[in-house]
């Protein structure tokens, strides 16, 4: 019988342009990484046999009985491979990283897999399996329903494993795992009926191609900046080599990134962050190196192997000193980016094996050593002597944001804006306040970079949004003046595409007027993800809320996002109004930015003010709206509706419209009782035109 190969070597081309992306990648040294290389080199050995034995048994005369047995063996073997490494796979996307499959299973599945090899191996004497004629015709025998069988149960298990994770995996990463059954059982299928064409290893191929695109991905775990591995594989990777191996690792923390930022063009400093990954590369090859943003970089490694522990750790000591004094020399000389010349500092933590407990604190330390005043003097330290004070304050913290949540300890404060045309408050902003159990305040700039780490921050900020959304159903905003309500966005938020739908939808639900709500989004998180906050602006813009950027000039400050993004209102940080009334120099740069941001036709609130003189000069200025202490502290709601009312009533003339809209809805009130006798009346105070409800 001829036998049909063709399948069989376009499994070979598509295995070959595969092997090639896999090669061409960075792919982090995981669980996953392993099994799939695995399958890639089973798939290139199903490929093979499957051409040598359709070209053998095609011509069986020009060949020995002992080769056709080899051929038929060995394609055997590797086609019933194949659901046992799926299988590890399987479990591997199933699985958190970090977990490993149960030695019993792992007994169970060898066992059965060592059964396989025998039964297959002894066919070529007991004819169990398959038969060989002498004229060199191959047939299957009822015995391989055996291997069949135990294949097909390992492939049921795997995907047993896959639907009990199906509410936490990704949809896609499900349901491509989920097209590796139905490939192999159609080709299965396929072979049922024309044994003579070898289509199993084609659709394995196809199959492993697919898998590659949509969950191998090597390029999520790259930083595309540096060519370095990310904060992703490094919380992978890292939590796996401290647990299975003998590890250090080396912070290394550019302190100056954030400030070059703010004076030379991202594509600057991603430049001088790809010489620097290089560098750093030089000074431990046989590491592995992780860019974890910001200007942060460590390196991990296998601790030094000795007969004694104590000189273990000397080795270890020495070998990392060795890499930390190379790590200095290449910033001791000044660094040259679009003709300029400047030093970088950085600071360097070391992380002996027995002070590694997980990468999260490989991260948090890194970065209290990069925030703390009190490390500055250091160029090297090691993690011990990082205050674990702190530490131990963050892990409290994040005790307190998580406890908050389940007993509503949060709370929304309120910060009068002043409208510089109308001459009186005409908004707020809405303000994040979180209390522990004993009642005390903490501060958001303590728990909210924790809330950001820990994912509580999703929760906090629709909480916030929910609470004003309330706050503007339970009232008559008109009726007291309020234009526009300023909710902030969290960085992290920004990140999420499905932010915009997830806040119209809060809206929506209490029905509230989108005119009333002005978002603020931080300079920092529009300079960090400008394609997924763009997408999520306009979605908002259309919709009809209002945009301010926040903070501007504290950060990253770029005109393309200024100009490109529909900003309505620039916010400027109060930083620069302070400094404004202290240098001459930085008040003609806020009068330049004042100007600017007017030319571009948007509206300018600045924020920190403080004085009877800030207030004054900035109105004269151009600026349109201002916010700080001198009008109010963040108050909450209730005092925020009693200030209103004062202010109201103490300055009656420039609430002429806020009265005369109280009038009306008040005598349309009364024509509505007058038609309803068993509702209330309405009193009207003739003074302040105040609205009462009597019985």
């Amino acid at each position: 019988m001829l036998y049909n190969f063709h399948y069989a070597v376009c499994s070979v081309l598509v295995l070959f342009f595969l092997t090639a992306l896999y090669f061409t990648k960075k792919n982090p040294p995981t669980r996953r990484n392993y099994v799939y290389l695995f399958l890639l080199i089973c798939a290139w050995s199903i490929s093979i046999s499957s051409i040598l034995f359709c070209i053998a048994f095609s011509f069986p005369k020009n060949f020995s009985i002992k080769f056709l047995h080899f051929i038929a063996i060995l394609y055997l073997i590797f086609a019933y491979t194949i659901p046992v490494l799926f299988y590890f796979y399987a479990k591997a996307i199933a699985l958190d990283e970090n977990k490993k499959i149960s030695t019993s299973h792992k007994s169970k599945l060898i066992i059965v897999y060592v059964i396989e090899l025998i039964l297959i191996i002894t066919s070529c004497k007991t004819g169990l399996i398959y038969k060989i004629s002498p004229e060199g015709i191959y047939s299957v025998q009822y015995g391989q329903l055996i291997p069949y069988v135990i294949s097909t149960t390992i492939l049921v298990c795997s995907l047993i494993a896959l639907i009990k994770k199906f509410k936490v995996l990704p949809k896609l990463k499900f349901f491509t795992m989920f097209s590796f059954f139905v490939l192999i059982g159609l080709s299965d299928i396929v072979e049922g009926f024309y044994p003579n064409i070898a289509m199993t290893c084609f659709a394995l191929s196809i199959s492993l191609f697919i898998i590659y695109v949509n969950i191998q991905k090597p390029e999520s775990f790259i930083d595309n900046v540096t060519e370095c591995f990310n904060q992703s594989a490094f919380v992978i990777i890292a939590d796996k080599e401290i647990k299975e191996n003998n590890v250090f690792c080396i912070g290394v923390a550019i302190e100056d990134i954030s400030f070059l930022s703010t004076l030379l063009s991202m594509k600057t400093v991603n430049s001088l962050l790809r010489d620097i990954a290089k560098e750093l590369k030089t000074c431990a090859k046989n590491l592995q190196l992780f860019y974890l943003n910001q200007g942060r970089f460590c390196f991990v490694g296998k601790a030094i192997k000795s007969n004694k522990i104590e000189e273990e750790i000397i080795l270890t000591s020495k070998y990392i000193e060795d890499i930390t004094d190379k790590i200095r020399n290449i910033f001791e000389e000044p660094w040259k980016k679009e003709q300029l010349e400047f030093t970088l500092f950085a600071r360097i933590v070391t992380f002996l094996p027995d002070d590694l407990k997980n990468a999260d604190d490989v991260i948090n330390t890194i970065d209290t050593l990069i925030s703390s005043n009190q490390y500055r003097s250091n160029y090297s330290i090691s993690s011990k002597k990082i205050d674990s004070r702190n530490k131990l304050r963050l892990f409290k913290l994040d005790s307190v944001i998580k406890n908050s949540l389940q007993q509503n300890l949060f709370s929304v404060y309120y910060q009068p804006i002043y409208s510089c045309k109308k001459k009186r408050i005409t908004g707020a902003e809405a303000l994040i306040r979180m209390q522990d159990e004993s009642g005390n305040f903490i501060s958001p700039e303590d728990f909210i970079p924790v809330a950001e780490k820990n994912g509580c921050i999703y929760r906090i900020g629709e909480f916030v949004f929910d609470s004003v959304c309330n706050f503007l159903k339970i009232i008559d905003p008109e009726s007291y003046g309020i234009e526009k309500v300023d909710v902030n966005l969290s960085v992290v938020q920004c990140m999420q595409k499905n932010m915009a739908a997830t806040l119209l939808s809060i809206a929506q639900s209490y029905k509230t007027p989108l005119k009333f709500i002005n978002f603020e989004i931080t300079e920092t998180a529009s300079a960090d993800y400008p394609e997924v906050l763009k997408q999520n602006m306009f979605k908002f813009d259309e919709a009809g809320i209002e945009l301010s950027l926040d903070d501007y000039g504290s950060g990253y400050a770029n005109m393309n996002y200024m100009i490109l993004l529909p900003f309505r209102m620039i916010k400027i940080d109060k930083s620069i109004i302070w400094e404004a009334f202290e240098n001459p120099r930085a008040s003609l740069a806020l009068k330049a930015t004042i100007t600017m941001i007017k030319a571009l036709d948007m509206l300018v609130l600045a924020e920190g003010v403080e004085t009877k003189i800030q207030k004054e000069w900035l109105e004269e200025n151009g600026c349109d709206f201002l916010q700080g202490y001198y009008f109010s502290k963040p108050i909450p709601q209730n005092e925020y509706l009693e200030f209103l009312e004062k202010s109201i009533s103490d300055n009656p003339e420039k609430y002429t419209d806020v009265i005369a809209y109280r009038k009306e809805k008040a005598e349309n009130e009364k024509n509505k009782n007058d038609k309803n006798p068993d509702l209330k009346s309405i009193k009207i105070d003739e003074d302040h035109e105040l609205i009462e409800l009597v019985d």
